[in-house]
């Protein structure tokens, strides 16, 4: 799905905000919950323990968060006014093809989003989310629509974004080692 059926879904979900964890963030920050990846808000994983770390931690979020086996749309924003997708650039979607799904702005401003109809399950998107915590690759979020959540992955941690206040205050508590010790949360 594509083009004005994605608009009318994402819209359907979470309004005017945009697939895209830095945007969503600043649209619903009562909804916003941050996770850092690694212990005392390291970055980057150096050993093969932090690595398993960073790969346990977006997993466990994402799972709660999206619901083990649901059916999710993964999105990735890409700045500039193409609409199409470069199928060189070397993303590990398991051969998949994202559409191009809408855009917003325009001229320097421009910022387009494809998605690709994804079903969550633990592990097998971790090539993709190893690119991503080591800044490989960046702006993708996995949303489930139907539950109005969505797990944005970043190289350090993780932006969530819950259904209700209610189930963000679960989650802080269920996670608070993980979190940011900042008054601002990132």
């Amino acid at each position: 799905m594509h083009g004005l059926a994605m608009i009318d879904q994402w819209k359907s979900a979470f309004g005017t905000a945009l697939p895209a964890g830095f945007l969503f963030r600043d649209s619903h920050p009562e909804l916003w919950l941050r996770v850092h990846s690694l212990p005392a808000s390291k970055r980057y994983a150096d050993t093969s323990a932090e690595h398993r770390e960073v790969l346990h931690r977006y997993n466990s979020v994402a799972s709660h968060l999206l619901g083990e086996g649901s059916q999710c749309t993964l999105f990735i924003a890409r700045f500039g006014d193409s609409l199409c997708w470069d199928k060189e650039d070397n993303i590990a979607l398991n051969g998949r093809i994202p559409n191009h799904a809408f855009g917003s702005g325009a001229g320097d401003d421009s910022i387009q989003f494809f998605s690709l109809a994804v079903t969550w399950s633990a592990g097998f998107f971790d090539d993709l989310l190893v690119q991503v915590a080591s800044d490989e690759f960046r702006n993708i979020l996995f949303a489930n629509l139907a539950r109005q959540t969505a797990f944005a992955p970043y190289d350090g941690g993780a932006d969530l974004f819950f259904e209700s206040p209610q189930a963000k205050q679960v989650a802080r508590e269920m996670w608070g080692s993980w979190r940011s010790g900042r008054a601002d949360g990132l």
